[in-house]
């Protein structure tokens, strides 16, 4: 199976400095490394910013869910509440989100189009 990371919508903050320095560490030297997930501790530019986890690498081929639940589940004290990172892959779309030291996946049940222009020459 292979999956594929939504770059963007990623947001692995974390509590404090200690705390993304600690998950980072954990992701790291898991079997996630270096071949499906690589991150670092992002410091923020300003005060009052909360530290995160940089996603630099990611690769989704041969991915083991039940590997990754036990990561998700390890960096769970580290991470801020509301902390999340999308998947995609084989026509599913999910995420990873922490919140007060637990973790759960969260599948999306409904979208919902809405027209808003035509784009189409006159």
């Amino acid at each position: 199976m292979g999956y594929a990371v939504d770059w963007e919508a990623a947001d692995l903050g974390c509590k404090s400095e200690a705390d993304a320095r600690a998950a980072g560490g954990i992701v790291n030297s898991s079997w996630l490394s270096p071949r499906h997930l690589v991150v670092t501790p992002w410091e923020p530019p300003l005060p009052g910013l909360e530290w995160y986890l940089a996603i630099e690498n990611f690769e989704g081929d041969h991915w083991f869910e039940d590997e990754a639940w036990k990561v998700w589940r390890a960096i769970a004290p580290h991470m801020a509440d509301g902390a999340s990172i999308e998947f995609s892959g084989e026509g599913n779309r999910w995420r990873i989100r922490w919140e007060d030291g637990r973790v759960f996946e969260d599948h999306i049940e409904q979208v919902i189009w809405k027209e808003t222009r035509e784009i189409t020459a006159p």
